[in-house]
């Protein structure tokens, strides 16, 4: 069988082809290849990118029926990953869940999601008009995070209710840690049903031997993977792996093309079509020094009085996670007398380090094949200067145990199509909350749409803003936030 020339890049190379053509432009978009664009943003971006952003024009591949070139770059990236088709994304991965979702079940019909989902998975649930059963994921208070639920907690599911059609994993999380996603595929197959996989934050797994298994190994019908995040594609750029058998894939493609941009980004194809062809020629060299750069850092700041860099065998010290990405460093800082907030504003702010997130405790760096020693060595720098600042300050710090989950009244579909209105946090007790909100980190939905807001909820709520998290979907001034209610 003739194996694909992975060192290609039809896309861009379709795209060149038709820009030295010279051919002027009377169409769409209205800048016509850099002509009309104001001097402010050529002089940030210089003249060569404009003429690349196109409309689908003569040669060009339209993304909603791929044709050309454009599914020539879509059947190397499936190669590549050893799946059946793979879909290139410009609405992110949030389209990918999406689209999963609604050809996975109709509406009136139950998924299984874990409660550790992206923001997107619940949005599916409201559009499709989806009824959601939910695995709470456990809390690890030796880690100070909410972690993944257990195989047998799906199990024990499925057992119970037979009228679900599909399951919704997230794994890995945004700190690197994955869960058992073989048990999870083995069970939810063993019951004939599809599992959709939330890897986007695993898009480079399957390109070296050091890093967590991806779920295609075991595999998942449908796995997500933000190739923005750990890869160098451009943010906003995802792929869809399908295994075909338990998903249509027809149906999942009108799925995407209702709710993706009809109007997509040249550029962002380009650079998956680009992205996908540097892990497939220098994946392994490039990640090889990702994680070299990576455990130099993470053994340099565990040298450092009062900072703790989380290991593989400290994450699996949790009964809910099986393996760590090396290229994510989980940094604790409470031992210095800082919270995670703190900590994250002096490094950005004052010593020009800008980390990922942060939570009560910790901050997180990801390391991308974008690093060298150099840039590590500013990383050790900056943490020793922090270290050596607060070092003797002290002061109790804790991370809140979510509560349980609440009560669900109204399917996420009824909550949002119901008439609403906006009260005080601490006056919706009892009330059935229009929206999702969400303390940033973890980013897990403390309360959903068409739940029942508890005492516990409120109290949990309160204890991300006393410390100065981001807490998403509250409303009004800090000082009296608002809640969107059904009214």
């Amino acid at each position: 069988m003739h194996k694909p020339d992975q060192s290609r890049t039809p896309y861009i190379d379709g795209l060149i082809k038709y820009v030295q053509e010279n051919r002027l432009p009377f169409h769409m978009p209205g800048h016509k290849q850099g002509q009309g664009i104001h001097p402010l943003l050529k002089s940030i971006l210089g003249d060569k990118v404009f003429p690349y952003d196109l409309t689908e024009v003569d040669g060009v591949a339209n993304l909603n029926s791929p044709t050309g070139i454009l599914k020539e770059a879509q059947d190397l990236a499936a190669d590549l990953y050893k799946v059946d088709q793979t879909f290139f994304l410009i609405n992110g991965s949030t389209v990918g869940n999406q689209a999963a979702m609604l050809t996975m079940a109709n509406r009136g019909e139950k998924v299984l999601v874990t409660r550790n989902a992206h923001r997107s998975v619940y949005g599916a649930l409201a559009l499709g008009g989806l009824i959601p059963t939910y695995l709470q994921p456990l809390y690890d208070q030796n880690l100070g995070m909410i972690t993944f639920p257990l195989p047998q907690q799906l199990e024990d599911a499925l057992k119970k209710d037979t009228s679900i059609k599909g399951v919704i994993l997230t794994s890995p999380n945004y700190y690197g840690f994955s869960t058992y996603i073989k048990e999870f595929i083995d069970i939810t197959h063993r019951y004939n049903l599809p599992i959709l996989v939330d890897e986007a934050h695993g898009a480079h797994y399957p390109f070296h031997p050091q890093l967590p298994p991806s779920a295609i190994e075991y595999g998942a019908d449908l796995v997500l993977h933000s190739t923005h995040k750990t890869l160098s594609s451009f943010t906003q750029s995802s792929l869809l792996h399908l295994k075909k058998g338990k998903i249509d894939a027809y149906k999942l493609n009108s799925y995407l093309n209702i709710l993706e941009s009809s109007s997509p980004s040249c550029l962002l194809l380009m650079s998956l079509d680009a992205a996908r062809m540097q892990m497939a020629t220098q994946g392994y060299e490039l990640l090889s020094q990702a994680i070299a750069c990576a455990e130099w850092l993470r053994n340099e700041i565990n040298s450092i009085s009062g900072l703790q860099v989380y290991t593989n065998e400290k994450a699996k010290t949790s009964k809910a996670i099986a393996d760590m990405d090396p290229t994510k460093l989980t940094i604790m800082v409470n031992g210095i007398g800082l919270n995670g907030y703190e900590a994250d504003k002096i490094l950005g702010r004052e010593l020009k380090i800008e980390p990922e997130l942060a939570d009560h405790k910790k901050v997180l760096l990801f390391i991308t094949i974008g690093e060298d020693l150099s840039r590590m060595k500013e990383v050790k720098k900056a943490f020793e200067i922090l270290a050596t600042r607060y070092r003797n300050t002290t002061k109790p710090i804790t991370y809140p145990h979510p509560p349980p989950l609440p009560p669900q009244e109204l399917t996420p579909e009824e909550a949002l199509k119901s008439s609403s209105e906006s009260v005080e946090l601490l006056s919706s007790l009892g009330r059935v909350s229009a929206q999702m909100v969400t303390p940033y980190p973890p980013g897990l939905p403390v309360i959903s749409y068409g739940e029942r807001i508890t005492l516990e909820v409120i109290e949990y709520i309160q204890e991300f803003l006393e410390v100065g998290a981001e807490v998403h979907g509250l409303n009004g001034e800090d000082h009296n936030p608002k809640i969107r209610v059904v009214s």
